[in-house]
């Protein structure tokens, strides 16, 4: 039997159990419909996409990476980048000049100068419970309260405070709620126009929505300097900014192939990698090589909830000429 045959029947007996499969999955996920729905139908309908897929693609190729039937399988593409991205390019901000960028060659020797680079990193350890940013375009704001998070654990290893990304979405006047943002411009702004200060999630939870801007005891961020460094590629400097700077916001540009992504290291040639190109806001949290197959790799924390990847954190192909732009924009704070 050959290959095009195997695919064929394996694409029919999956349609023929779909429903099985699907209730399965809801099961999983705890997610419900009302009788009669138009949703239900749509998200049915979906999910087969999204099954066919993932076996299709794991038949067909192997990518050194895993896709999966996660949380967020029932959503199509189209939909998905409206309601789970939101990052938006600084020179699409009309705020843009509110961004203040310290990127130069001293600053990277002052960075290089703090220790040698090792050859792994990582910073999961430090890391909070994988939050989720639900029907709501704020990656940015997510991704900066991770990072702020972390830094907070490295100096204090007692805190363990989850802080308020609903905060940053409501009050954050440099940025667009739910709408998108940029995530040097919310360290900027909680730095300037937020007291320097975020308070948890305790005290200001999360919604999924913009809601009005309300005052609330806060955790003071010390955030002395907001970075921006222009990498442009360079994943050898962005190696050398993790290592000495810990934890950093990154722009990439996430696909369907990433939506589905479950475990493995993430290598998709369909993305862009010319830094024009972005549509979401991660964390990279480390790095290293796989001793296996020697394929070098970033780790990242995501914010779309732990059925995404692995638990919430997956890994990204290194030294791979810039996979899906994630070596363009290193954003963190001094």
């Amino acid at each position: 039997m050959n290959l095009q045959l195997i695919v064929l029947f394996s694409v029919f007996w999956i349609f023929v159990n779909s429903q099985l499969n699907f209730k399965r999955w809801q099961t999983k996920y705890n997610i419900s419909y009302l009788p009669n729905d138009k949703e239900f139908n749509r998200s049915r309908q979906t999910f087969d996409v999204s099954v066919s897929f993932v076996t299709v693609n794991k038949l067909r190729f192997k990518f050194g990476y895993e896709l999966g039937l996660n949380g967020l399988a029932d959503l199509p593409f189209q939909q998905f980048q409206k309601t789970h991205n939101g990052l938006v390019l600084p020179n699409t901000l009309e705020r843009g000049d509110q961004i203040i960028n310290f990127s130069d060659e001293e600053h990277l020797v002052t960075l290089r100068a703090r220790a040698d680079v090792p050859g792994s990193v990582d910073y999961r350890n430090y890391s909070l419970p994988v939050q989720n940013q639900k029907i709501c375009n704020s990656c940015w704001a997510f991704s900066v309260v991770e990072a702020l998070e972390i830094k907070l654990k490295m100096k204090n290893p007692k805190f363990n405070t989850l802080l308020s990304a609903q905060y940053v979405v409501d009050c954050d006047t440099f940025n667009y709620g739910c709408i998108g943002g940029w995530p040097t411009s919310a360290f900027n702004w909680i730095a300037r126009n937020g007291g320097n200060a975020v308070p948890s999630t305790i005290n200001y939870p999360y919604f999924g929505y913009k809601m009005r801007c309300r005052s609330t005891p806060k955790i003071a961020m010390n955030i002395k300097a907001t970075v921006q460094d222009y990498t442009a590629g360079n994943e050898n400097m962005m190696k050398e900014i993790v290592a000495n700077a810990g934890p950093i916001v990154v722009a990439f540009h996430a696909t369907f192939y990433f939506q589905l992504y479950s475990s493995g290291i993430f290598y998709d040639q369909t993305c862009d990698n010319r830094c024009v190109v972005a549509n979401h806001a991660i964390v990279i949290v480390g790095y290293g090589t796989d001793s296996t197959t020697n394929t070098d790799y970033w780790i990242i924390k995501n914010s779309w909830g732990t059925s995404w990847g692995e638990g919430g954190y997956g890994y990204i192909a290194r030294n791979k000429g810039n996979q899906c732009n994630i070596a363009c924009w290193a954003m963190y704070t001094l």
